[in-house]
């Protein structure tokens, strides 16, 4: 509910886009990302943490997210 901290561990946007500093911008980041690994490492990040977990993901309709049962 707060938006701080994703409820799914490995998901949050620093952990997705390795941030290595605390300086760079959101979108300074997810560039330096892309030019690095490109846009498709992105969405295999996320369709991996999304097979281990997928059996185990719960929609809660209050804080409008996916959290693990």
């Amino acid at each position: 509910s707060t938006w701080k901290k994703a409820t799914i561990d490995g998901v949050g946007w620093d952990e997705i886009l390795e941030r290595r500093t605390p300086d760079l911008t959101a979108e300074d980041v997810l560039r330096n990302y892309i030019r690095e690994h490109g846009r498709g490492a992105i969405r295999m990040k996320w369709e991996k943490v999304w097979r281990e977990n997928k059996d185990r993901l719960d929609w809660d309709e209050i804080e409008k997210c996916f959290r693990i049962k």
